[in-house]
């Protein structure tokens, strides 16, 4: 049982490639050439349509499907046996008649067919219907408003119309009669080959030497085996090329280039198939929203992207890699959308200013689609405030020290677990909510005219405040008795 293989243009996925996006997702078991900016798609066992932008004009639920030519599709089950009729929008004509086609020339050609009831070959019309009936022991595909057929032993060519248009005026027996391509057709005889024009009149043409098979049965193959080597044919049952058994190759028609946006058909890293095309830009663009990141008491900075789609294309699955390692997953982006992607700066000294390097990578399904080089300052900030609330001291005599409130307040929305606090010889180890302010209570020698408090918060530089305060000691005189102190005043007033 034949089916339509997919034409995979399997090349290795381009990781790197940065200007190349997938236009038809990779979630397909099989894809065929683009033709027409349509490919045929398999599902599930079954094949479809999409066209060249990712759209599903008909879902994957047939056997077979072939290629698109002029603006039309043709479906058939395994069997050969034709279904329908497929336009550009996917709406079908259902074929009522019983046909069958040949799977290599499945395409229409000048607005017809070429289809068999089973006996005989004739050509349906775009309508579903019959426009030349099944009458031909054999036939070929419309090539230039000509299509070879034969009749009672002998070929010649018939218009759209069905009439007789090219008798070939040769003296040899034709074995095949090809299409026409610039006004010629190649005939293959019993020993040799040559060309006819549009008038039927044989040509001077040197070609190489072949003998052409005499069984049947060769004539019905994708390629024509003959003793001398292999005659190539397309869809029009034109004359490619012949190459020799040595591998000498005789070009009739050279390959056509691509038409429009040149698309590659590749295997994912999910294991389906899809088509990526190449841009001249890449298809996302970034932008930070600071120019430094900021770490708090040693964690990580969080920076924001604006990440662009520039393209017409949605974007899915895409996966993002941050300085070669797997960071959070992006959200789909919407052709032309944004989307805003956070990620963290990890520290990893204690200088007031480091430089990171920052390479992020994004690609969507194992297929690169977009980086950005560049170097962040990350900054520790002061996320302390100290506030030393004395200025004068008065001791009790005798008294060598003082106690003294020192009042921390977390300025960041971030608790610090660890938060180490010294005056002099003295620490203080604290835990400090976002927010919160506290008293920390040190005793301070009365020798210390100048109190320092120095806070170090995990991962960043210390913190540090000073204050001269005025330490006075109480008088060490006894008061005056109250008799003596009424005899002052009494030497005052004398």
């Amino acid at each position: 049982m034949k089916r339509l293989l997919p034409i995979i243009l399997l090349t290795t996925l381009p990781l790197s490639a940065q200007k190349a996006q997938w236009v038809v997702k990779p979630k397909y078991e099989g894809i065929s050439a683009f033709t027409e900016g349509i490919s045929a798609v398999q599902s599930g066992g079954k094949w479809g349509y999409a066209t060249d932008r990712g759209k599903e004009i008909l879902a994957p639920a047939y056997d077979v499907v072939y290629p698109f030519s002029e603006g039309l599709g043709v479906i058939a089950s395994a069997d050969h046996s034709l279904i329908a009729i497929a336009d550009r929008q996917g709406q079908l004509t259902p074929v009522r008649e019983k046909l069958k086609i040949d799977s290599r020339f499945a395409t229409f050609n000048d607005g017809l067919l070429l289809v068999s009831n089973g006996k005989k070959w004739g050509y349906l019309n775009a309508s579903g219907k019959m426009a030349i009936d099944c009458k031909y022991i054999s036939a070929q595909p419309f090539s230039e408003g000509l299509g070879a057929v034969l009749l009672n032993e002998y070929w010649f060519y018939i218009g759209t119309n069905g009439a007789t248009m090219v008798r070939p005026n040769v003296k040899k027996e034709i074995y095949w009669a090809l299409g026409f391509h610039e006004g010629k057709a190649l005939l293959l005889y019993k020993n040799s080959m040559g060309y006819i024009d549009a008038s039927g009149r044989e040509l001077s043409d040197r070609l190489p030497q072949i003998t052409p098979p005499a069984d049947g049965a060769s004539y019905k193959e994708k390629t024509l085996v003959c003793k001398e080597g292999e005659l190539l044919f397309d869809q029009q049952s034109r004359a490619t090329a012949f190459v020799t058994a040595q591998g000498e190759r005789t070009v009739f028609i050279p390959p056509a280039g691509k038409n429009g946006e040149a698309l590659d058909i590749v295997k994912a890293a999910n294991g389906r198939f899809g088509a990526i095309a190449h841009r001249q830009e890449s298809p996302l663009a970034f932008a930070l929203e600071v120019d430094t990141a900021i770490s708090v008491f040693g964690h990580p900075a969080p920076l924001e992207y604006l990440i662009r789609n520039t393209s017409p294309l949605e974007m899915e699955n895409l996966e993002v890699k941050l300085n070669g390692k797997p960071s959070l997953p992006l959200a789909s982006i919407a052709p032309g959308g944004e989307s805003r992607y956070k990620l963290l700066v990890d520290k990893v000294s204690e200088d007031p200013v480091e430089i990171r390097e920052l390479h992020l990578a994004i690609s969507e399904y194992g297929l690169s689609v977009g980086e950005d080089k560049r170097q962040v300052p990350l900054k520790s900030v002061t996320a302390i405030g100290i506030d030393i609330p004395a200025d004068n001291v008065l001791l009790q005599a005798g008294q060598a020290s003082y106690p003294l409130d020192i009042r921390l307040e977390n300025l960041s929305s971030i608790p610090v677990d660890r938060l180490d606090v010294s005056v002099g010889s003295q620490k203080r180890t604290i835990r400090m909510d976002a927010g919160e302010s506290r008293r920390v209570q040190f005793n301070i020698p009365a020798t210390m005219q100048t109190v320092n408090v120095v806070v170090k918060p995990p991962g960043s530089p210390q913190v540090s405040k000073s204050k001269r305060i005025n330490v006075r000691q109480e008088s060490t005189q006894p008061p005056l008795t109250p008799d003596s102190a009424r005899l002052s005043k009494q030497i005052i007033i004398q």
